[in-house]
């Protein structure tokens, strides 16, 4: 990115407004260039400011130095969107270290340039090591732990996340019967760490609940469908294609390939492994298997509440 005119032309006449005669140059030997940064008078208000440390002189020093300052931001960096930023850290750094100048080791320029540059190093040093630890990214990836940079998440600490978001689990359910039975499944599925077999979870709602069977596993599935959904942002779907899909629901599902693209089918996929198709309202409607169902409510709505 190149600076913009008005940047290049207070650059140019950023010294002192004062006419200034033009001095020799290698293309010039009879003058023709004009010096930007004077070193006599910028050595002199130095070593006038070290004796006394007068606000006026550090302000006309430092009017005086911008050139340098600004022409080694320009020769080293290029034009950034913070180059006013950078520029006042040059400016502060040199106003520190302006009492450790000895003339008699070198130029005011050499001195000037120098802190200018070490100082460049230093700014960006800082900014590439903590772009490196906090790298730039979307605010709302921060709620997903698979894409925290923090690498000191304990298994305690992402299990009590992910027992967390399942409790956000959403219901099309409007039976209180039938909702205390959900309720029952999610913490039993929980408390198995979700390694009941479809069959054995269903049929257990049906013997301690009384529902039917056909019932029963019509909750299961519609229960199973919402944690899944709840944790994608905790999971990676793998990609999935219709010659994946094996046994006869995933065959069920073949006829959603030619509708959607590959990675809703991929999702859908995900969501309806080892669940019964009959789930889907309508062969049209499968948008509400991917995005969820408008209606449904918080099904452990009021323990949340006694949570918060």
């Amino acid at each position: 990115m190149k600076p913009s005119a008005h940047l290049e032309s207070v650059w140019l006449n950023s010294a002192s407004e004062e006419p200034r005669q033009l001095h020799p140059s290698v293309h010039h030997p009879n003058g023709g260039a004009q010096h930007r940064f004077d070193e006599g008078v910028v050595c002199e208000l130095v070593l006038k400011w070290q004796d006394s440390s007068e606000p006026e002189l550090i302000e006309e020093i430092m009017r005086r130095c911008e050139p340098v300052l600004t022409g080694t931001i320009l020769t080293r960096g290029g034009y950034s969107a913070d180059f006013d930023e950078v520029l006042n850290s040059l400016r502060i750094r040199l106003w520190r270290r302006l009492s450790k100048f000895d003339p008699s080791r070198g130029r005011i320029f050499t001195f000037v340039s120098l802190v200018a540059g070490r100082s460049l190093i230093e700014i960006w040093s800082r900014r590439n090591l903590q772009a490196r630890r906090y790298p730039e990214t979307d605010i709302s990836v921060l709620e997903s732990i698979r894409h925290s940079s923090w690498s000191r998440i304990s298994p305690v600490e992402a299990l009590e996340d992910v027992r967390h978001r399942i409790m956000q689990v959403r219901t099309t359910c409007v039976d209180e019967h039938e909702l205390s039975s959900q309720r029952w499944l999610v913490r039993g599925l929980l408390d198995a760490e979700f390694k009941l077999r479809r069959h054995q979870a269903s049929d257990s709602m049906s013997l301690v609940y009384n529902l039917h069977p056909r019932r029963s596993r019509t909750i299961h599935d519609q229960t199973m469908l919402e944690v899944r959904r709840q944790l994608l942002d905790v999971v990676k779907v793998p990609a999935i294609t219709r010659r994946d899909l094996i046994g006869t629901r995933g065959h069920a599902l073949a006829k959603y390939s030619d509708q959607l693209s590959a990675q809703d089918f991929s999702k859908l996929a995900y969501l309806m492994k080892n669940l019964a198709p009959a789930i889907i309202p309508r062969p049209e409607r499968v948008d509400l298997i991917l995005g969820g169902f408008p209606n449904a409510q918080l099904l452990f709505k009021e323990q949340l509440n006694n949570d918060a």
